[in-house]
């Protein structure tokens, strides 16, 4: 029902008696009321004194000239509008013109302007955005603006025409030397031409927003000489790229955006979406690049994280780090190769190879990545390499956990000098050549390794292989091996230790192969634990709830495998939705057994979700110490974070394998 309020209005009292008037008076709470025609009133004589303006309070001007309020609100001369820029340095300067509001940067509306103000004092550089040189006369025009820094202020076009390399430029030295700062490309998207590397500067953070940066071939160099300070292929790098200690700190790149190479190449290689080098710390996240030798190059950083960032059709390593770096992680990554490209790796950490950098690097994890279609034509191609390039240099202490490795030549590589990797959960399906390689570089080899619960899929079925697992040095071990085939297997041998090897195991727990023998020996000291007839398989339906409630949840489909041995449970399945009901609250999926109260925090890896929403990175599954579920999860800003009922649509499909230890 719809409510019409009346206002009363006051009525004309002009035609009222005196007597009215007084009513109406005293019905205003007005009281009595002298009155008195102008014309009949006269001032003679004397004076009055001490009436002043009356200062206006906060919101006013505080000045009864139109004068002075302009002054007291710094608006002391008139502001007029231009289109352009380059209107903008043109205009004589004069006191009726110290304000200007520029409309755009080459065209009114482009994004690119702004509210100047005349300074008659300065002459600070004209860079270009902040800083405006006249054309004729001396001061300088200086933008007043709060908060990230635009682009476009600079000039950056992002049309997919211009050549954008100068202005962008511009753009981060007046961050690097204003201390640092946020710089955010304006949304909608856009595409921004390099013809050259940019430097970002240290205490740095770039929001692109949904932009594009494409590399065009004419400007870049044609050879890369190797030296850095001559060498401009990549798209984004340091500014002090050539340094051989820790310099810059604190830059970061945030996506969503692309980095396109397109059909730029740069014979020597170095075409890197995103080079880091000698940088402390700093983020590269939702990154998707495209061609090139590299999304990432991360040569002897500290405290760098790569999260939920994409590589597709790269020809080296789509993630790649070397030379001295130290805690690493590239989390949440996918790798797509490209059929009609050789490419060497799909995420490799490696120490040594480039002289003036450091021979050590430690402390590095890949962790919930997917990695598909790692191949060459030498059959070398390794999705996952961990490794020394030199006798004397060192790698340590690097874990590989929850990954998914499929179509690939190998599978996780170790090699040369190095010790206390842990591997934890790793998948690998397709793998033709080798799915585990641990093996000898330039006459060293990795020690006291470990690759635990890794699970071998239709691996191994290139004519010619000889093993699924291969290894070399000492004290290394590869524990809780599952295998399954689908198909017939053409591998000689499940493991196989080398003449290298020392004091090495290999544990298989189960094997659905047709080997025509199990293991080959060459080693000394090293054993085989066999328990393929030590294990039982069953079935569970898995139930998703949301905060321990199901009501309505309906399924297309569901599906729940384990295999036990011993305490291990390995589990596989998938639930996929036609509806996800009414239930709000954290998400769940029940297990079939109940984790043991010793099982540290675990993690079951997710290699396929769809149908999601709201995700800020690939999900994983974690199970709780004594948990009867496993709870989805997503990761921000390096912080895990329970999916619930939003996340999920009625027809969300997620696919999970892994192990934990039950009670």
């Amino acid at each position: 029902m719809a409510t019409t309020i009346k206002r009363k209005m006051p009525r004309d009292v002009s035609g009222l008696s005196s007597g009215e008037k007084s009513t109406a008076r005293t019905g205003l709470g007005l009281g009595d009321l002298a009155t008195q025609e102008a014309s009949a009133v006269a001032i003679t004589g004397g004076s009055i004194t001490g009436i002043t303006d009356m200062a206006v309070a906060d919101g006013g001007t505080g000045s009864s000239t139109a004068s002075g309020a302009r002054t007291n609100l710094g608006l002391s001369r008139a502001v007029i509008a231009v289109d352009t820029i380059a209107a903008l340095k043109a205009l004589t300067v004069a006191p009726a013109l110290s304000q200007v509001e520029v409309l755009g940067y080459y065209a009114a509306g482009d994004g690119g302007g702004g509210l100047f103000l005349y300074d008659a004092g300065s002459s600070s550089a004209d860079d270009g955005g902040t800083v405006i040189a006249p054309t004729v006369g001396t001061g300088r025009w200086l933008r007043r603006y709060d908060g990230p820094i635009n682009p476009k202020w600079f000039g950056v076009t992002m049309d997919g025409l211009t050549d954008d390399t100068t202005r962008m430029q511009a753009c981060l030295d007046f961050v690097r030397t204003s201390g640092g700062g946020v710089i955010q490309f304006p949304s909608g998207g856009g595409t921004m031409i390099l013809t050259q590397s940019v430097k970002i500067g240290s205490f740095t953070t770039i929001l692109l927003n949904g932009c594009t940066v494409k590399a065009k071939q004419s400007g870049f160099v044609g050879v890369n000489t190797g030296t850095d300070s001559t060498t401009n292929c990549q798209l984004f790098k340091n500014y002090n790229h050539s340094a051989l200690e820790l310099t810059d700190s604190d830059i970061s790149v945030e996506g969503p955006g692309v980095f396109d190479y397109g059909t730029v190449t740069v014979s020597g290689g170095g075409t890197h979406c995103i080079s880091l080098r000698m940088v402390d710390g700093g983020s590269i996240r939702k990154i998707t690049g495209v061609g090139g030798n590299n999304v990432t190059a991360i040569r002897g950083c500290r405290d760098v994280i790569t999260d939920s960032c994409v590589g597709i059709g790269q020809s080296n390593a789509s993630f790649d780090h070397w030379e001295g770096f130290t805690s690493v992680t590239v989390r949440n990554c996918i790798v797509r190769g490209d059929p009609s490209i050789d490419i060497s790796q799909g995420i490799q950490f490696n120490s040594g190879g480039n002289p003036g950098d450091s021979d050590v690097s430690s402390d590095g994890i890949i962790e919930g990545c997917r990695i598909y279609g790692v191949r060459s034509a030498l059959g070398s191609a390794t999705a996952i390499a961990l490794g020394s390039l030199t006798a004397t240099s060192v790698i340590s202490n690097f874990k590989t956990i929850g990954n998914y490795v499929e179509d690939a030549d190998i599978g996780l590589n170790i090699a040369g000098n190095g010790y206390g990797h842990v591997s934890i959960g790793d998948t690998f399906r397709n793998v033709d050549v080798l799915p585990i390689f641990i093996q000898s570089n330039d006459g060293a080899s990795p020690e006291d390794s470990k690759v635990l619960s890794p699970t071998l899929i239709d691996c191994a079925n290139e004519a010619g292989s000889v093993a699924l697992i291969s290894i070399t040095g000492n004290g290394n071990e590869v524990r809780g091996v599952r295998v399954i085939n689908t198909s017939s297997a053409a591998y000689e041998y499940i493991g196989y230790f080398t003449s290298g090897s020392s004091g090495c195991l290999i544990e298989i727990d189960n094997a659905d192969d047709g080997t025509t023998g199990r293991f080959f020996n060459q080693g000394t000291q090293s054993k085989i634990i066999d328990t393929l007839n030590q294990y039982t398989d069953g079935a569970w339906t898995p139930a998703l709830a949301f905060g321990g409630g199901s009501t309505g949840v309906t399924y297309a489909s569901r599906e729940g495998k384990y295999r036990m041995v011993g305490k291990l449970c390995f589990v596989t399945g998938f639930i996929n939705l036609t509806s996800k009901g009414s239930s709000t609250g954290s998400a769940s999926i029940t297990l079939p057994f109940t984790a043991s109260a010793n099982n540290a925090p675990g993690v079951v890896g997710v290699n396929n979700a769809d149908g999601m929403t709201g995700l800020t990175s690939s999900p994983n599954l974690a199970i709780a110490a004594s948990a009867s579920v496993m709870v989805p999860q997503h990761f921000s800003s390096s912080k895990a974070n329970a999916l619930t009922d939003a996340n999920f649509t009625n027809s969300s499909f997620i696919f999970y394998s892994g192990v934990y230890e039950i009670a």
